[in-house]
């Protein structure tokens, strides 16, 4: 008889255990949803199930937030150099009428100029203002600096911005006189005289007039991108001979949104390839049917980053950020009815939930007032 008692006392204090655990795991269970779900109280709730919750600790930070693009490092400014060179002019003459009657009659015409290609650059070949650009008919065509594009011939009957060009050119390589000449865009004898000066020296016809296709105007040096033609081939005015660019580059990138804080970056940086980071400025944001083309300039002063056109970099920005500033995780921050933020505080065995104020979030962490450093906070 005692033998059969003991499986069911056995069996009866197991269940008394497990109600007892069971009523003991409700208890902190039901005050730990007050806590969460109500606008209860701020008292101190003793817990004794301290050790199964996730805890962070508030620390004291710099964070941010990094908005990225990749983009590409290009050249700017591509121009498509056309061959120039006057039309010549050739006399006609024709017999109009018959027998006794008839006359002879002279007519001038104008007819496409011409030159042979009898040197050119490679692609890839930096050309600066002074350097020869392009050989016709054994004739060097110099680059010269200048905004405005060479279009005529130039000599004692011309005035303008190009004459300056030409005078500026002519002063900064020396064959002019600073006492004489002047870069006034009027043609003077001493334009004439440096002129010839600089035909000599460059192995030109000294004839004291620059013909139409003998100087290419340029802002600034250029870099060749692509070559039309082969030496030898003959070429009329307005045909195409090579593409070339500045040697400035920008980083460009399409985007179909704007990304977020971009446009309202103090700063940019760029990430090369071998370089490092360095400072860069949105100088353009256009729209276009599939979103907005951005340029960025760029300080490339002194950096190596060799001649590779469309070279993929990073543009990044600060989108959001904290300096020296209390901050613990966003999940350990709780909103209650009233909108007021709190979060709850271990402090031993005891939780006690604590007001704080938000002041701004980056990265994985959120940045409060209310709390002392290293405080230990609970993660629901």
């Amino acid at each position: 008889m005692i033998r059969k008692l003991l499986p069911t006392a056995v069996t009866l204090a197991v269940l008394g255990v497990l109600l007892a655990v069971g009523w003991w795991f409700a208890r902190d269970t039901a005050w730990w949803q007050d806590l969460v779900d109500g606008d209860g109280s701020a008292e101190e709730v003793p817990s004794d199930l301290t050790d199964v919750f996730e805890t962070a600790v508030v620390t004291r930070d710099d964070v941010a937030d990094i908005g990225e693009l990749d983009a590409r490092l290009v050249y700017q400014n591509e121009v498509v150099l056309a061959h120039r060179v006057d039309p010549v002019e050739t006399t006609v003459t024709q017999t109009v009428g018959q027998g006794r009657f008839s006359q002879q009659v002279s007519t001038t015409v104008e007819e496409p100029g011409t030159r042979a290609i009898t040197g050119l650059p490679e692609p890839g070949d930096l050309i600066a203002p002074g350097d020869v650009l392009i050989e016709t008919d054994s004739t060097p065509v110099h680059l010269a600096a200048g905004e405005m594009a060479a279009f005529r011939t130039m000599d004692a009957d011309t005035t303008g911005t190009d004459i300056a060009q030409l005078q500026q050119h002519l002063l900064d390589g020396g064959w002019g006189d600073g006492d004489e000449l002047v870069a006034d865009g009027e043609w003077t004898t001493a334009t004439t005289t440096a002129v010839e000066a600089w035909q000599e020296d460059t192995g030109q016809t000294v004839t004291g007039i620059v013909e139409l296709g003998d100087l290419w105007f340029s802002p600034g040096p250029i870099r060749i991108v692509d070559v039309h033609l082969t030496e030898g081939v003959v070429v009329a005015d307005g045909e195409s001979v090579l593409t070339y660019t500045s040697d400035e580059r920008a980083v460009e990138v399409s985007v179909a949104e704007l990304p977020e804080g971009l446009l309202d970056a103090d700063e940019f940086i760029v990430d090369l390839p071998g370089v490092g980071d360095v400072p860069a400025e949105l100088v353009s944001s256009r729209g276009t049917d599939t979103g907005f083309d951005l340029v960025f300039s760029v300080d490339l002063d002194g950096q190596d980053v060799g001649s590779v056109d469309r070279l993929a970099v990073t543009v990044e920005w600060t989108i959001a950020e904290l300096v020296d500033e209390l901050t613990i995780p966003p999940e350990a921050i709780r909103k209650l009815d009233s909108g007021v933020y709190v979060v709850d505080v271990l402090d031993g065995d005891t939780i006690r939930r604590t007001e704080v104020d938000v002041i701004g979030q980056a990265g994985r962490v959120v940045a409060i007032t209310g709390l002392p450093e290293r405080t230990r906070v609970l993660i629901p």
